[in-house]
């Protein structure tokens, strides 16, 4: 793990005074008061009540935050500056911009309880006496955010993960149950950490079936139970289905929509420890999930809207990077969340709808920070639509200067370009959009041989003749008509992606997509106006694909085995 994101946590840790929609398990210790009587603005009367609804959740007692304020003593020692980054609205941590647009379960802070720790720093912050304090109303977790019945699914890592303190941050992925055997869908999940003072953040991820198969080869490369991963659990598909930062609520798809998880995909864990200050303990990090008895009404499906062409000069403080994603389908869609995703070079992102007379924003993260991502659900009523031919665009902002690079053995490293990549050096622009479209069949096939029907036999005799796996997967699966190319392509593209062929993926998929639309239909367009950008990507992403290469057997869930 790099120095600068030990460093970067440090600081988040330090300055982590407040974090939101915080509860108390119960009633504060009792402290002894000060000395001194006062009728003013006390710690019991007036700051506790803040601190219990704004920040108790991290700050208690072998919590994640570095140091208690439900403790008298302590939080006097930390008033003016819990006080300051208030002020400064470094906390309560809530990322995206206002002027773009309101969440559900926003953390905030309202301008009363920021006068009430401001009168209580200015009456040298007393204690007062301890029977004043009231429980805030929103002083108790909220239940309220999963269905009122015992949950389908208890899922934990096999076997429970110290973090290795030595990291100060260990990003750790655990495969949680087993296979899914048949079609079901989420209605609510829930995560509870085991090692509370350790757990930072935790993303549950939907491991589609043709990522599934690689689990295996992925957990044994690594001791121990689960893998080392960082951006993302390394596996392609993958969806962001539920998680947990401090403060956050159970995630709830309502009784009227549900994500899919197809039959052959797993769920795998991944869990952010960080061990600075502290001791890590043996942890078994806790996911419940609710499922529909029935298909819902409505799907809810995440559309990876991604820059892979993304590169980074070294030394340039402000590379910023800007792409237009067009609804190329035939449905309009509409989208209910979104969630965006950089790593450590990360300043700034951004995801808007291109429309007359002004853009509609979808989020905006000013000052990114990796520490506090997370998803964000629109408010009812406000949901994007985006229309076929519509645009949206992605932006995101990087600092790769000098300034900004990580100190290893006490000597800062010299900045490096740097491109699209899973790895703690390399970076990501990234967003999730959450669509919601009417609930439709699985096709009745459970098989995927009738979507790339007789394309095994002609790839297996095109590879016979000497041609690469890229060209006669290609030409094969465009013999269907297009849909084959449509299984298959993605897959391989993303996997191609993340390891070492970003620039010739980005490329590829900017030609396909223009070749949606082209009048001369797709496969004449991919034919004649993308084979330049095919054979870079072939010849790139082809060694990938031998029985050794990383992204064999991506093939498998279309029907066709490279």
């Amino acid at each position: 793990m790099t120095a600068l994101h030990s460093k970067a946590t440090a600081v988040v840790a330090a300055l982590c005074l407040l974090a939101t929609a915080c509860a108390t398990d119960g009633a504060p210790a009792t402290s002894t008061p000060d000395a001194t009587t006062t009728t003013g603005a006390t710690y019991y009367k007036t700051a506790l009540p803040v601190f219990a609804a704004r920040c108790n959740q991290c700050h208690t007692k072998g919590g994640p935050a570095p140091f208690a304020l439900d403790d008298y003593p302590t939080a006097k020692s930390f008033a003016v500056a819990s006080l300051a980054a208030v002020e400064a609205k470094r906390m309560p941590p809530w990322m995206p911009s206002s002027a773009c647009r309101h969440y559900a379960d926003e953390r905030s802070i309202a301008a009363e309880e920021v006068k009430a720790l401001k009168d209580w720093v200015a009456a040298k912050s007393p204690a007062g006496d301890p029977l004043d304090f009231k429980a805030p109303a929103n002083s108790q977790p909220k239940a309220q955010g999963v269905p009122n019945r015992n949950p389908e699914w208890k899922l934990q890592s096999p076997e429970p993960y110290t973090a290795d303190a030595k990291l100060n941050d260990d990003y750790r992925c655990f495969v949680v149950g087993p296979e899914i055997k048949q079609e079901t869908w989420i209605q609510a999940s829930r995560v509870t950490p085991g090692d509370t003072a350790s757990v930072h953040h935790v993303i549950l991820y939907l491991i589609g079936p043709s990522a599934a198969g690689h689990i295996p080869k992925t957990d044994a490369a690594t001791p121990g139970v689960g893998w080392t991963c960082f951006g993302g659990p390394g596996l392609n598909p993958a969806q962001n289905v539920g998680g947990w930062v401090p403060g956050t609520i159970p995630q709830n798809n309502g009784d009227f929509a549900g994500i899919r998880v197809a039959p052959g995909s797993r769920l795998v864990l991944q869990v952010h420890y960080n061990t600075l200050g502290h001791k890590p303990v043996a942890d078994q990090t806790l996911v419940e999930v609710w499922l529909h008895p029935t298909a819902p009404a409505n799907l809810l499906s995440i559309r990876p809207l991604v820059d892979f062409g993304i590169q980074i000069a070294a030394g340039d403080a402000n590379s910023v990077h800007s792409k237009e994603l067009e609804n190329n389908s035939t449905k309009p869609w509409t989208i209910v969340g979104v969630m965006a995703h950089m790593h450590q070079l990360g300043k700034q992102i951004s995801v808007v709808k291109k429309a007359a007379p002004k853009d509609v924003c979808l989020v905006d993260i000013e000052r990114w920070d990796f520490n506090w991502q997370q998803g964000y659900r629109f408010l009812p009523g406000e949901q994007v639509t985006v229309k076929p031919g519509e645009k949206l665009v992605l932006q995101c902002a990087y600092d790769n200067s000098a300034a900004h690079q990580p100190t290893v053995n006490g000597v800062q490293s010299p900045p490096k370009a740097v491109a699209w990549g899973e790895g703690t050096g390399d970076e990501m622009c990234l967003a999730y959009v959450t669509l919601m479209e009417p609930y439709t069949e699985l096709p009745i096939s459970a098989g995927t041989d009738a979507i790339c029907n007789g394309v095994q036999s002609c790839y297996d005799s095109c590879r016979t003749g000497g041609t690469s796996q890229v060209l006669c997967g290609l030409q094969c699966a465009a013999k269907t008509g297009g849909k084959c190319v449509g299984c298959l392509m993605p897959g391989i593209i993303t996997c191609a992606a993340q390891n070492g062929c970003s620039s010739q993926s980005q490329a590829l998929i900017d030609c396909f997509s223009a070749c949606e639309k082209d009048p001369v239909g797709f496969q004449n367009c991919a034919v004649s106006k993308c084979m330049a950008g095919v054979l870079q990507f072939d010849s790139c992403a082809s060694p990938l694909l031998t029985t050794t290469g990383i992204c064999y057997g991506e093939g498998a869930s279309c029907g066709v085995a490279f």
